[in-house]
């Protein structure tokens, strides 16, 4: 054998060795990408699932919305109606603060007179009481 049967030889075992490594890596790679595909599937599915209960609710809280603002539309006709009440309380209100005062001040102008003639009520029951 001659140096360059040997060199041969061995760079013949040296494309067998990395030609078996590529095969070991492409072989990796293709794991990765067949597991990559069912990632992808299951992404898919999984959008395709959340997009179907997204539209779901959507509609749902379209009609949601639809049913608050009639509510509140109501209401506020409701509201519009009671407003008198409360401006008639509010009247009330002020109608009852003016009779107390002038309550207070009639009995502000009668309460000298009421005191003496206590006063002299009571002076005449007490001289009864001695007799």
């Amino acid at each position: 054998m001659t140096y360059t049967d040997v060199a041969s030889l061995i760079a013949a075992i040296s494309f067998a060795v990395l030609v078996i490594y590529i095969i070991m890596n492409l072989r990796k790679l293709l794991n990765v990408f067949d597991s990559l595909e069912g990632t992808v599937k299951q992404s898919t599915d999984s959008i395709e699932v959340i997009t179907k209960d997204v539209d779901a609710l959507s509609r749902e809280l379209e009609t949601l919305l639809g049913s608050v603002n009639v509510l509140a539309k109501d209401m506020n006709q409701k509201l519009k109606k009671v407003d008198p009440l409360f401006d008639a309380i509010g009247d009330v209100g002020e109608t009852v603060v003016d009779v107390n005062d002038s309550t207070r001040n009639l009995a502000a102008k009668v309460s000298p007179f009421k005191k003496s003639s206590t006063i002299r009520v009571g002076k005449s029951v007490e001289k009864k009481n001695k007799k």
